[in-house]
């Protein structure tokens, strides 16, 4: 996790984890979840299916389970997370028109089977104050 000072921190110990299910059943309940959790620094998304309270292993602290293969099983999604590194618009700024950005790199980059697809995207700083777009 990036501070605003510009130095780091790690986000969470693995090991350390509560765990709830938010189910959703569309990409508007999907993008009103992430929206929510921009400010939440201590919370994730784990995409994987929770195995259960008698299966999981326990983490270090009381009420916690581990964040690994053996806790959270994979599970079929009809949503893909794309982490957009490095990638310079031909049009647009990152910053003012994000979503020209996004539709120039699904149009360049991704095959033709995403062109026209929708998408949730959040704005994220990195030092030294650049702007990337994740794209989920």
């Amino acid at each position: 996790m990036f501070k605003t000072d510009g130095g780091s921190k790690d986000a969470a110990k693995a090991a350390n984890f509560k765990v709830s299910t938010k189910p959703v059943s569309n990409l508007f309940e999907l993008s009103a979840l992430l929206t929510d959790l921009e400010n939440k620094p201590d919370l994730a998304i784990i995409r994987g299916r929770f195995v259960g309270k008698d299966r999981a292993p326990k983490g270090d602290k009381p009420g916690t389970y581990r964040r690994d293969l053996e806790t959270f099983e994979d599970q079929p999604l009809h949503s893909l997370m794309i982490d957009i590194d490095k990638f310079v618009p031909a049009f647009g700024d990152p910053v003012d028109e994000p979503d020209i950005c996004i539709d120039g790199y699904i149009r360049k980059i991704l095959p033709p089977a995403f062109h026209g697809a929708s998408y949730h995207w959040s704005p994220l700083w990195f030092p030294p104050k650049r702007a990337a777009i994740c794209l989920r």
